[in-house]
């Protein structure tokens, strides 16, 4: 399907796309798209009756000729994503007030309340404490005199890492809790092998966007994210 991935699960109906599995990533990137493939992909999740899916639009020769064929579908652009990208070499920094620990099952209520506290409309926090311990994915913790204040997370692939899941208590933002956290996950990285390190955010998060910059992350590239809900059409 135009070298697609196209992920379907009838019982994720949630309204993110960072929670929900119906996705559609690469449509076009490296082999010829089509109006007629779309239409396809559109048709295997209505006969799956999946409530909505999202549609990751990356940069190709025929990305405009895509949006064009998503809008035409009843497809809405809801957000854009940057993808970001820097080695995996650990990062120098002042000494940080705040203390970092990688999260075992000794952490997790602490770590639900971070994610709780911050706003649990992406429904994180179930997920992120079970992953607690799971193999190639590291939860971090950052506190300060014991009281939990931020967290995030690293997944690792072989020699790729990815960081992600980057949250912080309100009453610690712009403390530099999310550069301590950045640092933290660029040694852990390094110390398990990875070379490179991705990241993504949305783009409205201006301060999530200037941290990892900071960090000496560079902007890839954007990707458009669509969505389609089954009552449109």
């Amino acid at each position: 399907m135009a070298d697609a991935t196209v992920t379907i699960d009838p019982s994720n109906d949630k309204l993110y796309p960072s929670v929900n599995s119906n996705h559609v990533e690469h449509f076009g990137t490296s082999g010829l798209a089509s109006r007629a493939i779309l239409a396809e992909i559109v048709e295997i999740y209505r006969a799956a009756n999946v409530d909505r899916f999202f549609f990751y639009l990356s940069p190709s020769d025929q990305a405009d000729e895509i949006r064009a064929w998503l809008t035409e579908f009843g497809l809405v652009n809801m957000v854009d994503l940057s993808v970001l990208w820097r080695p995996a070499t650990p990062l120098e920094m002042s000494d940080s007030r705040f203390q970092i620990d990688v999260c075992t099952d000794a952490h997790a209520e602490r770590l639900s309340t971070v994610v709780m506290e911050c706003g649990d409309d992406f429904g994180y926090a179930p997920a992120t404490v079970d992953m607690i311990g799971s193999p190639n994915f590291h939860t971090l913790l950052a506190t300060r005199d014991d009281v939990p204040a931020a967290t995030g997370s690293l997944y690792v692939h072989e020699d790729l890492g990815y960081l992600g899941n980057g949250k912080t208590l309100e009453p610690y933002q712009n403390q530099g809790a999310q550069t301590a956290l950045i640092s933290a996950r660029l040694s852990l990285a390094h110390s398990l092998g990875c070379t490179d390190l991705v990241s993504e955010t949305y783009r409205f998060l201006e301060s999530s966007l200037n941290n990892l910059k900071r960090a000496g992350f560079v902007e890839l590239f954007n990707r458009s994210i669509y969505r389609w809900e089954s009552m449109t059409r």
